[in-house]
């Protein structure tokens, strides 16, 4: 409980503390005016029980005075009101409370969701090339709804349901302190005996369930992402049957935690019945059976009982909730607080337009450059140490894990080196010049990713629609040889739907508006990873013939397997084990590398 209390107030900002604050201090007044209401009752039954009582009490005689009273019987009907009010006054409150806690708690789900994803955000590249993206969107989709239904919620309410039943029991030990400690004792302990056999189960339950429920989301998301291999191999049964045994057992753990919840409160209602006559014949044995004297207080009792019972049995609720919720929290905590090193000074609330690139006129270095990724054997990058000229051509070449593809990471600034640096015209791009950086870069990638919009929208992806410049995604889209196709293929042009990561389009097509978005920005460097490698012979002369035309505008770094894209390239480097082993252009790595002739002479005949 105070783990969950600690990390709750953590993940709380200061304006979502101040709420709760304020919701705190509205669930306190709640309570005392439910006491008011189970104490205003006691008056008026003694009233109703013995008219003489006003006499006696010296508090009820004031009130009959003072307020002009002139018979019992109106007296009654006052006092009647009065705790009417008092105790329609306390639903009111109640209700009002409920409302502003489910209010509260549910609008932290969209401030914590959306939390969770600046979040990620903001985590460097490789901290992704170990989380499944899956998993990423069940903690943003799901798991938060979790800790919101099964932490936050029964939470509060369970502070709210504490403090109705502290005042409450207080009232109770005013009026009879032996009856009342007896009562909270025997009901408060069948309660936390349950809780306490149980709260390891409860907690195992949340960590089976959020395993099920990470598998319903990678069993779903690899059917429907391979769609196409799952039809044309006819494995829906599989996926099927995987995702019916996953979603049964997530259903169960659910249906355990509900169940464990509810059902031993059928078992206090009978102890509940119980203790109410043994109150009963205890006051009768010690009023010496005076019934005016015993039904007031019992009545009270009862009342009491009616609002103390059902608060005892939601604070329960709340305990079995939290537990089994607890695993849910404690991953969400994590994911939102931990320690990445290179996240540290990414800036991820700043918008397209508040960011310009740096003018780049120069060269890019990599200087004395090392990195490794986690868990593995061998650094990827061995002191590293090249320059690119501006508005010029270079390409990255070697074989399979060589480290050309970690290098133009590095440029991109998906990587931070972990010795060296990364050195543009004389400045060095750290954590807060880096996005500057990439705003002056445009990326091709191997596997183009395509949202289910209009060709103009994945050009100009990610730009608001409102904000999107119409004459550059054209002229982009010119780049790219896409212009002419879009125009009189596509039934309506640029506004038309290419589906589901482009499934509408070919490969070639795929690629050519993943051309077309890097050109969208008129960037400084084009960078082309295998970016060719989905064209026919004929599109990729004609896209690289218009690359080309670029090269005096823009400095181009591609990264390609087939090596005759290279032959224009005004500088090859390449690359084996992580070593930068040679560079020159085509001609002179053909003539001084035996390496490069033989990687040129496989790839020739694989072509």
């Amino acid at each position: 409980m105070l783990d969950i209390s600690r990390k709750l107030y953590k993940i709380l900002d200061y304006r979502e503390r101040k709420s709760a604050f304020i919701l705190f201090m509205l669930m306190l007044f709640t309570g005392l005016m439910g006491m008011a209401g189970v104490a205003s009752i006691l008056p008026f039954l003694e009233v109703l029980a013995n008219p003489d009582t006003i006499k006696s009490k010296e508090y009820l005689s004031w009130a009959y005075h003072a307020f002009g009273f002139q018979s019992n019987y109106s007296f009654s009907i006052f006092l009647g009101c009065i705790t009417f009010v008092v105790v329609v006054f306390g639903i009111a409150l109640q209700a009002l409370t409920q409302y502003s806690t489910i209010r509260y708690t549910f609008m932290r789900g969209y401030d914590w969701s959306s939390r969770l994803m600046e979040t990620y955000f903001s985590r460097p590249y490789y901290w992704f090339l170990n989380r499944h993206s899956s998993d990423l969107g069940k903690s943003i989709l799901s798991e938060v709804e979790q800790v919101i239904h099964y932490t936050l919620l029964p939470f509060l309410q369970f502070l709210s349901g504490a403090l109705q039943s502290f005042f409450l029991v207080v009232l109770l030990i005013i009026v009879n302190p032996l009856v009342a400690i007896l009562s909270f004792v025997i009901l408060g302990s069948t309660y936390g005996m349950v809780y306490w056999r149980l709260r390891q189960y409860l907690e195992n339950i949340g960590k089976r369930r959020i395993r099920e429920n990470q598998l319903r989301f990678e069993i779903s998301q690899e059917a429907f992402g391979g769609i196409k291999e799952v039809k044309a191999a006819g494995l829906e049964s599989g996926y099927i049957s995987s995702f019916r045994k996953a979603a049964l057992r997530y259903a169960k753990y659910k249906s355990y935690v509900g169940i464990i919840s509810i059902i031993p409160g059928f078992s206090i209602q009978v102890i509940a019945f119980g203790g109410i006559l043994f109150v009963l014949m205890y006051l009768l044995i010690s009023q010496e059976g005076n019934l005016l004297e015993v039904i007031p207080v019992m009545g009270m009792f009862a009342f009491c009982a009616l609002r103390l019972l059902p608060t005892l049995s939601l604070l329960y609720q709340s305990l079995t909730k939290m537990k089994s919720g607890k695993p849910a929290l404690d991953l969400f905590y994590q994911d939102l607080f931990e320690v990445v090193p290179e996240a540290a000074g990414l800036n991820t609330t700043k918008t397209q337009s508040d960011i310009f690139p740096i003018k780049f006129s120069n060269h890019i270095e990599l200087k004395k450059v090392v990195y490794s990724y986690p868990k593995a054997q061998r650094s990827a990058l061995k002191n590293i140490n090249l320059k690119i000229k501006a508005n010029t051509t270079v390409g990255f070449a070697g074989s399979t894990g060589a480290g050309k593809t970690t290098a133009v990471d590095i440029i991109l600034g998906l990587l931070l080196p972990q010795k060296g640096e990364l050195i543009v015209d004389g400045k060095s791009i750290k954590s807060d010049n880096l996005i500057s950086w990439q705003r002056a870069i445009g990326y091709v990638p191997q596997f183009i990713f395509l949202a289910d919009d209009t060709v103009t929208a994945n050009i100009a992806f990610g730009i608001p629609t409102n904000q999107v410049n119409h004459e550059a995604v054209i002229r982009a889209a010119k780049i790219a040889e896409l212009h002419e196709f879009i125009k009189s293929d596509l039934k309506d042009g640029y506004d038309t739907t290419v589906g589901e990561r482009g499934v509408r389009l070919s490969g070639g097509q795929r690629q050519r508006i993943g051309i077309a978005r890097a050109m969208y920005h008129n960037p400084y460097i084009l960078i082309m990873d295998e970016a060719t490698s989905s064209l026919d012979n004929l599109t990729e002369r004609a896209v690289m013939s218009a690359i080309k035309k670029l090269s005096n505008e823009k400095t181009i770094i591609m990264i390609a397997h087939r090596l005759s894209t290279m032959k224009n390239c005004d500088t090859i480097f390449l690359f084996e084990k992580g070593k930068l082993i040679n560079q020159g252009n085509y001609e002179e790595l053909l003539s001084t590398s035996t390496f490069f002739k033989k990687m040129v002479e496989a790839n020739d005949k694989l072509n």
